[in-house]
């Protein structure tokens, strides 16, 4: 009789372990969507800080998508570019210094870590964890 409730309670314990652990990842899946696009936000500042002066347009022009893209397998991306016509042509023409952007993605890059730990940190406190 003994070893019956045993089995019952780890039947319990077990459902309630699953059910903790697709919260969890609910979580986590926040906390990588946070650290996306803060990692956006970031890219977009030193896209600006470094695009070339013409004029303010193309600096004012560089931003980060609110969409993100992908899914929880795939993982999650945000697009980061300017949005002038002549960035574009430039771009798929080769002229121009299009330099500024690679490097603010390798910033961005670099600043990273710190961003998907306080986005972690973020959600973790929310979630009362």
């Amino acid at each position: 009789m003994a070893s019956n409730q045993l089995t019952v309670s780890a039947t319990v314990f077990w459902k309630d372990t699953v059910a903790a652990l697709e919260a969890l990842d609910k979580v986590f899946d926040r906390a990588n969507m946070y650290g996306v696009r803060a990692g956006g936000r970031k890219a977009k500042q030193a896209g600006r800080r470094g695009a070339p002066v013409v004029s303010g347009d193309l600096k004012k022009s560089i931003a980060s998508s609110r969409k993100l893209t992908g899914s929880r397998d795939e993982g999650w991306s945000v697009t980061v570019a300017p949005h002038v016509d002549y960035a574009y042509s430039n771009a798929r023409l080769g002229r121009g210094d299009n330099t500024y952007m690679e490097k603010a993605l390798a910033e961005a890059g670099a600043a990273m870590g710190a961003a998907f730990e306080k986005a972690y940190a973020r959600v973790l406190a929310k979630a009362g964890l």
